[in-house]
């Protein structure tokens, strides 16, 4: 969830750092803006990070490589938060590796029958 303006927005997300996050939105929010970005963390406890859109990906171009969106820089990120936010993105990679292997596992047994 991204609020501009006051207003929030669910968008998705393309790449997530603990310095930042590349938001996909057609019509980005200006260059320079000031948002919030929030994250529900396991057991539905939100984590809200003040950020500034520092890069804008127009929808023209190649968008394979990067669809149209927006590049966000935490700011102000508290010592508690960066690491509420680090353990979120441990969370997230150790989820998509294990089903990630999962799948490949599955794959593999269906070949052998």
């Amino acid at each position: 969830m991204v609020t501009f303006d006051g207003i929030p927005y669910e968008l998705y997300a393309e790449t997530l750092s603990e310095g930042g996050i590349f938001i996909r939105k057609k019509d980005s929010f200006p260059l320079g803006s000031e948002v919030e970005v929030t994250f529900h963390l396991k057991g539905g406890e939100p984590l809200y990070l003040k950020g500034v859109v520092i890069y804008i990906k127009e929808l023209f171009g190649n968008m394979l490589k990067l669809p149209p969106g927006m590049a966000i820089k935490f700011r102000e990120v508290t010592p508690d938060q960066s690491k509420l936010l680090k353990n979120f993105i441990e969370h997230l990679i150790a989820h998509d590796l294990f089903y990630g292997q999962e799948e490949s596992i599955i794959e593999i047994e269906r070949n052998e029958i």
